[in-house]
């Protein structure tokens, strides 16, 4: 509405209505700090052109201030020393890469293209990079085994030193869509077993828990006498041995110690996360078509034996890795990088406004790539944000911040988080993300850490591709968001009772919409339950989903799992139509239990307060048969290629819901 309009007009006015008083250049490869910051005499760190901007305002009005517009121009590779940190003195600037400027929080190896072909792992000496072992960090516990349906923040911290790779090609973010991207052969991980399928996901990638011994030792299919013994030896001696598993469910994923291995009865013992022991779900054997009992291990050096696989002694501040696929070969000119910075490679502070990052490579942070807090109208344009520790975009609170045109890829813990607004009085923020591809941003925690995450009240993301992710692509929290004009394909590839789009378990998550956006290739690697298009879980309730195409979705187009006054109107349905819809609340008032959701979350807002009125139904519902799945609406959808939905009309009539003119047709 108002608010995203008021953003582009910031964003626009601040690159291009008027010239900058102030402009400093950067070189990070030709410059020195003690130069005039000209284009003939640029400096070389960008920390020294934010100190020149505040002190040219300072210096010609007599006092701090950021009424008047400042350019700094970007070249080079720009190792960062320390975070680059906006304050409000810091408003109103435009960093605007040239020449493939790249923003980095890593450290570039010397790696002489004639290693290319290795096929043996190369060694380098970490400590002529100035690493040590306090300085690459440490791996610990993530996730939570259990699961909750929610974006667990609190699971999500950074990473120790990774090691990247990438191929040489665009500079400009607009042309680098793989780079960083593991299935297009660039991507580097932690030597593991079994071995990652090199393209997509396969089920081969996850060894199966055969048996639990007492407590949480567990037997995995497959590992040989040879191996264990070698995994025994390097548990016993060295950092430790590292497992990542969905060990209840195949839609909640953790990261366990290996405490020690057992080769006298095959077992592998693993501990729970070093956060608040967060890891209490048992542990269940793994089966064909059952949830949970997947997993693999890592860093262990005695599994360092595919391309692209590496492995980080600590003590010695030795890295060996053996290149990846994209790596190989004559011609081969690409860059390897190790992350430094323990935290954010950007953080915009309060207060910071009309800012913006303009053709940039943001990567290499342990932490995530831009963290913003509190700004306003701040924005990433054209922009890579790839390869960091934690989630590529970070936003929370303040207004009119985003990302438009920009590729976030290969990050650890999500792609773009945009969150803020304030509930109570349904005031949106107004963040958002536009003409964005956002891919591959699971590489630690793989559940409910999504490529997209809106968040609060009023943020939109329209006409992006959401592709490539283990389990959810688009993930909303809160009122009145926004996804329209987007792609989503090729998600929800390794979970199982799990969505491309996904809201969950509360009455009060209203006015959210998906318009005009295709949902394509939804396929698991695990038997069971195929993914869902949309997953409205446990109650969740008006949502409208409408003008949208489901191309060939094989599990349900719609999981509508017992909410009310959602809509599935005038769609296209191409091939399969299988929508889900029951009362798993029960009837009448039987879900309406203190202490559960969904009626537990009534109390966090003022639902029957004059802001949220404009909700059909809601200040009332508790006096409607609230956990009957009542007033949701499907009609007017259009049937191709044999498609026929599978819902009984006099089932969702006696529910109170309407379902009817949903006809064959051509698409």
């Amino acid at each position: 509405g108002k608010m995203r309009v008021a953003a582009v007009l910031a964003v626009v006015c601040i690159t291009g209505c008027s010239e900058a008083l102030t402009q400093f250049h950067v070189n990070c490869a030709t410059g020195f700090d003690e130069n005039a910051g000209t284009a003939a005499a640029p400096f070389k760190t960008v920390a020294r052109a934010q100190a020149a901007v505040r002190s040219a305002r300072n210096t010609r009005l007599g006092h701090t201030t950021t009424q008047e517009r400042a350019v700094v121009q970007i070249s080079g590779l720009c190792e960062l020393e320390s975070t680059l940190t906006l304050d409000s003195t810091d408003s109103n600037v435009d960093y605007v890469g040239t020449d493939g400027a790249m923003l980095s929080g890593g450290t570039q190896l010397n790696v002489p293209p004639s290693v290319s072909d290795a096929t043996s792992p190369i060694q380098i000496d970490l400590t002529k990079y100035n690493f040590s072992a306090s300085t690459l960090g440490k791996l610990s516990g993530r996730g939570y085994s259990g699961g909750s349906a929610c974006i667990n923040v609190y699971a999500f911290e950074p990473s120790g030193a990774e090691l990247f790779y990438r191929p040489a090609g665009p500079a400009s973010a607009a042309g680098a869509r793989s780079a960083g991207s593991t299935d297009a052969g660039t991507g580097c991980r932690l030597a593991r077993w079994p071995n990652a399928n090199p393209g997509v996901p396969a089920s081969s990638d996850w060894a199966k828990i055969t048996k639990v011994e007492t407590g949480q030792q567990v037997v995995l299919g497959g590992a040989t006498a040879t191996q264990l013994s070698a995994w025994a030896a390097e548990v016993a001696t060295g950092d430790g041995g590292w497992t990542h598993g969905l060990w209840s469910w195949n839609w909640a994923d953790s990261h366990r110690p290996i405490l020690g291995v057992y080769p006298a009865n095959g077992s592998v013992a693993v501990g729970n996360d070093d956060m608040g022991n967060r890891d209490t779900s048992p542990i269940k054997v793994g089966s064909a078509s059952g949830q949970g009992g997947n997993v693999y291990v890592y860093n262990l050096k005695s599994e360092l034996d595919a391309p692209g696989e590496y492995y980080i002694d600590r003590a010695t501040a030795t890295l060996w890795f053996i290149p990846p696929p994209a790596a190989a070969g004559a011609g081969a000119a690409g860059t390897y990088h190790l992350s430094r910075l323990p935290g954010a490679v950007v953080s915009v502070g309060p207060g910071v406004a009309n800012v913006s990052f303009r053709n940039l490579e943001i990567r290499y942070g342990r932490g995530g790539g831009v963290v913003m807090t509190g700004a306003s109208n701040v924005v990433l344009i054209q922009c890579t944000v790839s390869d960091h520790g934690m989630m590529g975009v970070n936003v929370t609170d303040g207004v009119g911040c985003g990302v438009e045109g920009s590729d976030v890829a290969n990050n650890g813990d999500g792609g773009v988080i945009l969150f803020g607004g304030d509930r109570d009085t349904l005031t949106p923020s107004g963040h958002f993300a536009t003409n964005c591809t956002l891919h591959r941003n699971q590489r630690w925690i793989m559940n409910y850490a999504p490529n997209i995450l809106l968040g609060g009240v009023g943020q939109t993301a329209r006409g992006c591709e959401v592709y490539a992710s283990p389990q959810i692509g688009v993930f909303f929290q809160g009122n009145d968001h926004t996804l329209s004009a987007s792609n989503v394909h090729d998600v929800a590839r390794q979970c199982s009772d799990c969505g491309a789009f996904y809201m969950g378990r509360d009455w009060t998550y209203r006015g959210n919409q998906i318009l005009g956006t295709t949902f394509s290739a939804l396929a698991s690697v695990f038997a069971g339950w195929l993914p869902s298009a949309v997953y409205l879980d446990d109650q969740l309730s008006s949502v409208n989903i409408a003008q949208c195409t489901f191309d060939h979705v094989k599990g349900s187009l719609l999981e509508l799992g017992g909410g009310r006054h959602n809509s599935f109107v005038e769609n296209k349905l191409i091939g399969d139509a299988n929508l889900h819809m029951d009362n798993r609340g029960g009837d009448g008032t039987q879900c309406v239990v203190p202490g559960r959701a969904p009626y537990m979350f009534l109390s966090r807002v003022p639902y029957q307060s004059p802001p949220w009125a404009k909700y059909p139904g809601l200040a009332s519902i508790l006096t409607d048969d609230p956990c009957t799945p009542k007033h949701n609406v499907i009609s007017n959808n259009v049937l191709c290629e044999g498609a026929a939905i599978s819902l009984n009309p006099a089932q969702v009539a006696a529910w109170g819901s309407t379902m009817a003119n949903n006809t064959k047709g051509q698409c």
